[in-house]
């Protein structure tokens, strides 16, 4: 088994039983700034400090690649409605030292047999980093 990375207890990993990827990581920071309006002159920005980073990905889960997909949007549900913080792993190595929230689960249910059991879905992750208090 090849572990590509987790986000808490979800491993990231390819195998000869299963396959549980993603791609199309999106990482997105800004800063936070403040503007003060100066009488008879143009407002002066003033850096406040750094914004919260954002990930973004997409998982295919598929029954034919060996998880069980209903199980898998649990879990991310659970994560998401629960507030569950996370440390994200990819290639042995921690994003950051923050931890990140599951802010939403997008699907796109693609297919069902015939007894209507789900067996592929497209899943797209909106994650918000969550930082060590200061001080920590």
């Amino acid at each position: 088994m090849a572990v590509i990375g987790s986000l808490g207890e979800v491993i990231f990993e390819v195998s000869s039983q299963r396959v549980r990827t993603f791609d199309e990581l999106t990482r997105n920071g800004s800063s936070r700034w403040v503007t003060h309006d100066i009488h008879r002159n143009k407002p002066i920005p003033e850096f406040v400090g750094p914004g919260l980073e954002e990930i973004s990905l997409s998982i295919q889960l598929k029954a034919s690649l060996g998880v069980d997909p209903e199980a898998e949007l649990k879990t991310l549900r659970i994560k998401r409605d629960t507030g569950q913080r996370d440390l994200l792993v990819i290639g042995n190595k921690p994003v950051s030292t923050s931890q990140w929230i599951t802010e939403s689960v997008s699907e796109q249910h693609k297919n069902y047999d015939g007894r209507g059991r789900l067996l592929s879905v497209h899943v797209e992750l909106r994650l918000k980093e969550y930082p060590k208090k200061a001080g920590s």
